[in-house]
């Protein structure tokens, strides 16, 4: 095979230029421009096999512009040209890619336009790089000659780019090294750890061009990594605070183990754990732990976009900048530690809120902080007087001296006092003594600690009247009273001590806030008398409630009831301070400084009050009301403690007033159902009486019309003697219907007490049976009996049974007009048991008749009405047999229930107890 001279002159122009450089992208190019003078192909990639050897990370310094397989691609190498030429370490031409099928994966360069193609692999000595490929978009294979120049071009890359890669190894090794000594220089001069970490991060980030650094420390206690510093393409993602699980995720496996953890593709390795959803983009990770001799205090990690992006070297440059780093945590927790105890004697000498001496045993204070010299001093030092200076008499000792006790026994021991302050005030402190002892135990000084608990004392006063007052209203259920203890606990010094105040309550359609009720004097004058009135007559809450109840008992329109009685303001006026309370559902005071000028202004006029307060009054988020309340005669300032008290008491208040006007709209509503009830009851009574007289009426006329005519009959033919005779037997006829008539409404409305004696329900059955045995056969009805021989005697009144069962026949032999079967079923059921063994329902159980019939059946309207009084589907009947029967069965502690289809007969069964 012969060779053209260019090629040679050109193949010796390209292996100089791939020799002069030391970087791959050049190297590429470099192929790409110069063998192009040579051959033509219009797609040049090489693929470098990553870490792990299966898979390439594709260089494409030629290609379609569009090209579906770009740099940085990465590939496997099973399913493509370059896995099977890697393999086998031998070129691979392919004339027509489109229509190759060994290797689906390169159906999208087919697709693309490519046809022709050449593969080579890159050997260096005895090992495969990767490999290069030529190819062509027209279908014009690479001939012998080019393949062969090819070949030898991609032995002089294989060799340039394992010096590229050497050099690149070595670069980037000197590089970290040098980045890596620099930080480690500035970290060793940070003392604040959270500095420290973040500007290491930032670093790293920064001068290795990482995707995402970020620092863990270990929390041994809640067994977790917590995230202290980020930097890189995370920073907002990510929340410094974040916790992750010590042994989850790559970080938390090496904060475990204590081991370097390299993942060069982390969707393939199951130990990643994806953080947050922004994570996704990383491909490579490296988790570095810090330690503390054998103590893992924490974790460096980088990510990377690009899988395969880390190798050795970055794992020996993090590890080295690992250890720095742990040298300069430890000099900063030793700094934090001592800055702590600072911070911590600071706070005990000077910040805590708490005023603080030290006492020698003869009682002298030999230092005082700041706080307790402003409070008992005006600010100048105790140093040098005796500890009761702090207490009620300055110039005597206190007797029980708490400071002597601690001395003498060595315990804490505390006080409690009330002083009056030339800058605060009365105020209530309380006091705490303890000992401090030298090396043999001795007590030597004392330290006193003086806390004001003042606020705290007062809190507890008001939550302690709040929850009486609360205990109190929910007790009440009458809503005058309510609102007039309401309104006394608003203006009562026991209470929240106001001067004044109403309460207004929206009307029934909610479109008015009217005036209810007002409490309070009149005037100053009288102010002053009723507040001398309550300060000796009601000292406790229980004491106003029985003034209140007093007062009530003879009432008399105060002046202010009277003007409670004048406001009605519209829901639509909003601007009106109890409408926008009650709106806006939010205590509003007047005058407001946020408030334009006039806003309850016509209110204020009203009320001759330059302040006041509106609180909403609301239940289960419905607006009931409003209460106003001022201290126009005191002109005490209603203080945000006074509000937050009002609110939290209208908040119990609102919940009482609607739990009492549901009670009394329950009364109202008991009261209507019970003269509903008594209507009813009469209406009802009345109703069945009119039934039984138009049923009684309706019965009974047929036969005395038969009667009345066959009477006037036998008169007339007083002659003849038969005809008399026949006419009378008509009568005595119809006369014996009446009494039948008359019989079974006396049955149904007072039936006869059942007289219980012991009888075989068998016989009971058989002797009806017989009875019925001539009208059944002329029926054609079959009679078949299936009878317990089992069944045990039962207490029953044997006429009254007899009486149900005589109807049950007859009710079936009517219902069979062209004949069929009757079946007549004594059987005993037992009762189930639960699971310790005991009967379900009656001890004995019971015995059933059931009486069957193949009859045209009954609808689901028949049997459901089928035992109510003078309901009947028989033209002529009375429609009280079966109401008989029910009300007998039932007399004997039994029950009667039906079951029947329309064509397929019915079934009666009647149950009866068996006797113990």
């Amino acid at each position: 095979m012969s060779v053209p001279r260019d090629w040679l002159d050109g193949f010796h122009e390209i292996s100089k230029a791939i020799n002069a450089s030391l970087e791959l992208w050049e190297i590429f190019e470099v192929i790409g421009r110069e063998t192009q003078r040579l051959i033509q192909f219009d797609r040049l990639s090489m693929g470098l096999l990553e870490e792990g050897g299966e898979r390439l990370r594709l260089h494409v310094p030629v290609a379609h512009p569009e090209t579906v397989r770009p740099s940085g691609s990465v590939i496997p190498l099973d399913g493509h040209v370059f896995g099977e030429v890697v393999r086998k370490r031998e070129p691979l031409a392919i004339a027509d890619l489109r229509a190759d099928e060994r290797f689906p994966g390169e159906r999208v360069l087919a697709e693309e336009g490519v046809v022709s193609i050449v593969a080579l692999p890159l050997v260096f000595g005895q090992r495969v790089l990767g490999a290069l490929a030529f190819a062509r978009r027209e279908p014009h294979p690479f001939t012998e000659a080019e393949t062969a120049l090819l070949r030898a071009v991609a032995e002089q890359a294989a060799i340039a780019v394992e010096h590229a890669k050497v050099f690149a190894a070595e670069r980037k090794r000197a590089n970290h090294l040098a980045i890596i000594n620099q930080v480690a220089r500035r970290a060793l001069g940070i003392l604040d750890l959270d500095t420290l970490i973040q500007q290491t991060a930032a670093l790293l980030q920064q001068h290795f061009a990482y995707y995402d650094v970020s620092i863990f420390l270990v929390d041994r206690a809640a067994g977790e990594v917590v995230l202290r510093a980020q930097a890189g393409a995370y920073t907002g993602e990510s929340a410094i605070g974040y916790r992750q699980r010590i042994g989850a995720g790559i970080v938390g496996i090496v904060a475990q183990t204590g081991r370097t953890l390299l993942i060069n593709d982390v969707t393939k390795d199951p130990r990643y754990l994806l953080a947050f959803e922004g994570e996704r983009a990383s491909r490579s990770e490296l988790a570095v732990p810090i330690r503390f001799e054998d103590r893992v205090v924490g974790v460096i990690n980088i990510e990377c976009q690009e899988v395969g992006a880390l190798d050795s070297i970055d794992v020996t440059a993090i590890e080295t900048l690992s250890g720095q780093l742990a040298q300069a945590m430890q000099n900063a927790f030793f700094y934090e530690d001592m800055l702590r105890e600072k911070q911590k004697l600071d706070d005990v000498v000077s910040a805590m809120g708490a005023g603080l001496v030290l006492i020698d045993p003869d009682l002298t204070i030999v230092w005082s902080n700041k706080t307790i010299n402003e409070w008992f001093n005006d600010g100048r030092s105790l140093v040098g007087q005796k500890c009761h200076a702090v207490h009620l008499d300055p110039a005597t000792p206190c007797p029980g001296c708490k400071a002597a006790a601690t001395f003498l026994d060595g315990q804490m021991h505390t006080d409690i006092q009330v002083r009056a302050t030339s800058r605060m005030g009365t105020r209530c402190f309380q006091n705490t003594f303890a000992a401090v002892r030298d090396r043999t135990g001795k007590v030597v000084q004392i330290i006193m600690l003086a806390f004001d608990v003042t606020e705290h004392t007062a809190n507890v006063e008001r939550i302690t009247v709040l929850q009486k007052l609360s205990q109190m209203m929910q007790g009440v259920v009458d809503l005058d009273r309510l609102l007039h203890m309401v309104l006394a606990c608003v203006t009562a010094g026991p209470g929240l001590g106001f001067n004044r105040a109403i309460l207004l309550l929206t009307n029934e359609e909610g479109t008015l806030l009217e005036g209810k009720l007002g409490v309070g004097p009149a005037s100053a004058e009288e102010a002053g008398r009723i507040w001398r009135e309550l300060a000796a007559r009601a000292r406790t809450l229980d004491d106003l409630m029985a003034l209140m109840d007093e007062s009530r008992s003879a009432p008399t329109d105060s002046a202010l009831q009277y003007l409670a009685r004048q406001i009605a303001i519209p829901m639509s006026e909003v601007a009106e301070p109890p409408v926008r309370a009650l709106v806006e559902r939010r205590v509003v005071v007047v005058p407001s400084p946020s408030d334009p000028p006039g806003v309850g202004s016509r209110l204020r006029s009203l009320l001759g009050a330059r302040e006041f307060v509106c609180v909403p009054l609301i239940a289960h988020d419905v607006a009931l009301g409003a209460i106003i309340a001022d201290n126009v005669f005191s002109g005490h300032p209603i203080g945000g403690r006074e509000v937050a008290m009002l609110q939290t008491f209208a908040s119990q208040a609102g919940l009482a007033i609607a739990a009492a006007r549901a009670y009394t709209r329950l009364e109202e509503k008991v009261r209507e159902l019970q003269e509903t009830r008594d209507r009813l009851v009469r209406s009802e009574r009345l109703a069945v009486v009119g039934r039984l007289a138009a049923h009684v009426a309706h019965e009974i006329r047929n036969p005395l019309a038969t009667i009345g005519g066959f009477s006037r009959s036998i008169l007339k033919s007083l002659d003849d003697p038969r005809r008399v005779a026949r006419n009378a037997r008509i009568i005595l006829e119809e006369v014996e219907r009446l009494e039948q008539i008359l019989a079974n409404v006396m049955n149904f409305t007072k039936p006869g007490m059942p007289v219980f004696r012991d009888r075989d329900p068998n016989e009971a059955v058989e002797s009806l049976c017989a009875f019925h045995e001539n009208v059944l056969a002329e029926r054609k009805i079959v009679l078949r009996k299936e009878l317990d021989p089992a069944c045990p005697l039962l207490r029953f009144d044997p006429d009254q049974m007899r009486q149900v069962l005589l109807n049950l026949f007859q009710n079936a032999i009517d219902s069979m007009p062209e004949g069929g079967e009757l079946t007549v079923t004594t059987r005993v059921v037992r009762p189930a048991h639960d699971a310790l063994g005991e009967p379900k329902g009656a001890a004995e159980g019971r015995v059933e008749i059931i009486v069957s019939d193949t009859g045209h059946g009954m609808t689901e309207n028949v049997m459901e009405n089928i035992f109510q009084p003078f309901f009947t589907t028989k033209v002529g009947g009375t429609g009280l047999g079966l109401a008989v029967c029910q009300r007998i069965v039932h007399d004997h502690g039994g029950d009667i229930v039906v079951s029947s289809r329309p064509g397929a007969g019915s079934s009666f069964t009647i149950s009866l107890p068996i006797p113990s």
